[in-house]
């Protein structure tokens, strides 16, 4: 999907180097400042390869600009006249970026030293790898957000289906082939539909333990019932674009059901509604586009498939029931646990 943001007439100020730098790392922001500002200086103070820093704010009132520019001079600055949801930042951004590969990260998430190298070092060696998924770390959770693929996590490279997208590296010149993340969705389950189109391509996306990324999920500005409503939403909208048929309502039922139960276990009234609203909004509304649907002749959109059906708690041949029910059980309860541990942060705030 095209970025709206193409036209938009953004004051943006740039410092480049003399040389084409190897990565761009782009983050979106909005009313943020502070955290924004120690994200920086965790990015800013490392030496990995020549790069390049974009800062995409929303129409921020908090003074993040300012106090950015003051603290940051070498940072690019590109300010958007409206709040465009992560999905329209990140896409900006990466329009503006002059690196071989991008870096997305968020406002409240930066690489640990040597993480962007060991991503690189894997691109540079597989042309057909499309983005490397960070290994991300939620200190106030305790948590590696990649065991929902692994438990426990390998020491080597691994295949995934796709990434999260406070820590990745993907490439650019993909990006932008691919038209960057759906602007319709606005937050939440972008990462899982470029992710599927990357697949659709030929290429694939690998997990890399090196890669280390901090993510600190604050709150500010996260609202709980927004976050169940768009996760419902996306999820939904996502699903019924990528899938027909049995697969398709398989996929939805699940998801309608992880994500009502989280709703109804949270005991907030508006996170309830939201799920609600949510679910109608996914049903009844246009599903987001894909070149084409799954149909099971791309072998790298079956491996995708499979993924999803793991991720889900699914299986789609019937053998070992019983075994089969114990694994998928285990499978869904895992894939709840890191829903609910969202929803985290004060009801009232606002995206």
């Amino acid at each position: 999907m095209t970025s709206s943001l193409s036209g938009v007439d953004a004051e943006s100020e740039i410092q480049s180097g003399a040389h084409r730098p190897k990565v761009s790392i782009v983050i979106a922001t909005w009313n943020r400042r502070q955290r924004l500002l120690d994200t920086l200086h965790h990015v800013c103070s490392e030496a990995e390869p020549i790069r390049e820093v974009i800062v995409v704010d929303n129409a921020s009132t908090d003074g993040t600009i300012e106090a950015v520019a003051a603290a940051f001079p070498q940072v690019r600055l590109l300010r958007l006249p409206w709040n465009s949801g992560h999905t329209g930042a990140a896409n900006a951004g990466a329009a503006v970026a002059e690196g071989e590969y991008l870096v997305m990260i968020d406002d409240d998430s930066f690489p640990e030293e040597g993480a962007i190298s060991s991503a690189c070092e894997l691109l540079d060696k597989d042309p057909l790898l499309g983005a490397v998924a960070g290994n991300v770390y939620t200190p106030s959770e305790r948590r590696w957000d990649m065991t929902r693929f692994f438990d426990p996590l390998p020491k080597e490279p691994r295949e995934v289906p796709w990434f999260v997208g406070c820590g990745v590296v993907i490439r650019k010149d993909l990006f932008t082939k691919l038209h960057g993340y759906n602007e319709r969705l606005v937050f939440y389950w972008e990462e899982e539909d470029f992710s599927f189109r990357l697949w659709q391509s030929g290429h694939r996306i690998a997990f890399h333990p090196a890669a280390r990324f901090v993510h600190l999920r604050s709150p500010e500005n996260r609202s709980n019932a927004r976050f169940m409503f768009l996760l419902t939403r996306n999820g939904l909208w996502f699903i019924r674009g990528a899938y027909r048929g049995w697969q398709a309502a398989r996929f939805c039922f699940v998801l309608a059901l992880l994500n009502g139960s989280v709703a109804v276990r949270s005991h907030k009234t508006k996170v309830l509604l939201a799920f609600l609203d949510g679910l109608r909004h996914g049903v009844l509304e246009p599903a987001v586009s894909q070149s084409s649907p799954a149909g099971g002749s791309n072998s790298h959109e079956r491996i995708f498939t499979r993924h999803m059906e793991r991720f889900f708690g699914l299986t789609s041949v019937p053998r070992k029931i019983s075994a089969r029910v114990r694994r998928n059980s285990r499978a869904a309860t895992k894939t709840e646990k890191q829903l609910t541990s969202c929803l985290a942060g004060e009801e009232d705030t606002v995206i």
